[in-house]
């Protein structure tokens, strides 16, 4: 178990605590200060925004390259469109944009069998979903080839922001 905190300010990692410290293996790819800006941290990147009047389950929602800095590790996920499903799961049902992913390691890792083996990785998957409410999409379905079989996560609930109504004053 290990907590990772990190302040954030305009997409640049500012300050970065990880209890217990990860330990710095000597051939690991060193993370540079320009590694740490211009990114998101992962849990952000798990909420996407699609431009206005897009539709939420087309290319709209998986053309990008999300620039990820865990404060460990410097990598991108890019997404492209590989098509839409109608789900009709205990989690969710609705429509979904799938996307397919692949991960871009750039610092932080090491330049070994697993790495190369993620990064040369084609069986990758992201299920986004409307957010009701909003104009982001969050993924509904992970799937990741390893090398010991499919990891797939799966969405038990899928809701939307909840607003309070306000009470009018006399």
């Amino acid at each position: 178990s290990r907590t990772v905190r990190m302040a954030m300010s305009a997409g640049t990692a500012t300050a970065i605590e990880i209890v217990p410290p990860v330990e710095k293996k000597p051939d690991a790819i060193p993370v540079t200060e320009a590694h740490k800006r211009g990114v998101t941290d992962p849990v952000t990147a798990l909420l996407m925004p699609v431009p206005a009047g897009a539709d939420p389950v087309s290319a709209a929602a998986c053309d990008r390259q999300i620039q990820i800095f865990d404060g460990n590790a410097r990598y991108d996920i890019a997404l492209s469109f590989a098509g839409a499903r109608e789900v009709k799961e205990r989690g969710y049902q609705g429509p979904v944009a799938v996307c397919n992913a692949r991960y871009i390691p750039i610092s932080g890792h090491r330049n070994g069998r697993a790495s190369r083996y993620m990064a040369e990785n084609r069986d990758i998957q992201a299920w986004l979903a409307p957010v009701p409410g909003t104009s982001l999409v969050a993924p509904y379905r992970i799937a990741v080839r390893s090398e010991i079989g499919m990891v797939v996560i799966e969405a038990t609930r899928f809701e939307g922001p909840k607003v309070a109504a306000r009470a009018e004053r006399p």
